[in-house]
């Protein structure tokens, strides 16, 4: 039986290890703007397009038009790709009416994969947390902004380490799971005195009259896609505030590739 063929496009270290993996499977791969790879040889852009299924990474785009880590606009490719199978990760990432129209499995949106993509992303903290943090988090006080999956994961793990946990409350919601996750609901006040602050809210939260109440000692860690941050105010402060995109496939990137590959091969068929 023919095995179908998949063309892999741009992104990071997890689209290499996802073209290993299905490569591994029997499938054959066409890759272009991923990582260089012995086990792939370089392709054209227009023989990887003619593949059957297209595979473009998370999120397609960071610019809004080209295709993650290449110099290839969605734009221009829209003819040959429009009557083609296509997954991707974060389909809104593009700012195309066109695109936006497609027949897209967008597997970002699934439950099991936001699920699996969130402890990573967790575990990855804790290593940046590792590095960043000069005490113990059992000896660590920390507040967490936005208590979705990966602050509710995040809490998790760190009330296991007996970090003493804070969390910003915006809802009634908030409010609620902070009470079952047994950690603190907090409204910033006039002091803001913590090891480290973790921001997962894609929504600006520490502007410049919010920073001016951060302890100068606190690391600042935001994982949001959109920044709730402001850096250059915080660097004129001397807080050290960074941005970090991306976690599982900076540090975990064959285990986020799997979780892809489960997601394709269950949606094979749509």
């Amino acid at each position: 039986m023919k095995k179908l063929s998949f063309g892999i496009l741009g992104g990071d270290s997890r689209q290499l290890f996802l073209a290993e993996l299905l490569k591994k499977d029997g499938y054959k791969i066409n890759t272009f703007g991923i990582l260089k790879s012995e086990n792939f040889p370089i392709k054209s852009l227009s023989e990887t397009l003619e593949s059957e299924i297209l595979i473009f990474p998370l999120p397609v785009s960071r610019d809004g038009i080209h295709i993650q880590s290449t110099y290839i606009s969605i734009e221009d490719i829209l003819n040959i790709i429009k009557d083609k199978k296509i997954f991707c990760g974060i389909k809104n990432s593009v700012n195309n009416e066109i695109w936006q129209s497609l027949k897209i499995v967008d597997y970002s949106k699934n439950e099991d994969f936001t699920v699996s993509n969130a402890w990573l992303t967790a575990e990855g903290v804790l290593k940046i947390l590792f590095d960043k943090i000069k005490k113990p988090l059992s000896e660590s006080k920390c507040l967490i902004t936005g208590f979705g999956r990966i602050g509710k994961i995040l809490a998790m793990i760190f009330r296991n380490f007996k970090t003493s946990i804070d969390i910003l409350i915006h809802s009634d919601g908030d409010a609620a799971w902070s009470e079952i996750f047994g950690v603190n609901p907090v409204k910033l006040e006039e002091n803001i005195n913590y090891d480290f602050i973790i921001n997962t809210a894609p929504a600006m939260i520490f502007n410049k009259n919010i920073l001016e109440k951060v302890n100068k000692n606190t690391y600042m860690l935001d994982l949001a896609s959109v920044a709730g941050i402001e850096f250059d105010v915080a660097a004129d402060l001397g807080i050290k505030a960074e941005h970090v995109l991306g976690i599982p496939g900076r540090f975990f990137p064959k285990s986020a590739a799997e979780f892809i590959k489960r997601e394709i091969i269950k949606n094979l068929t749509f």
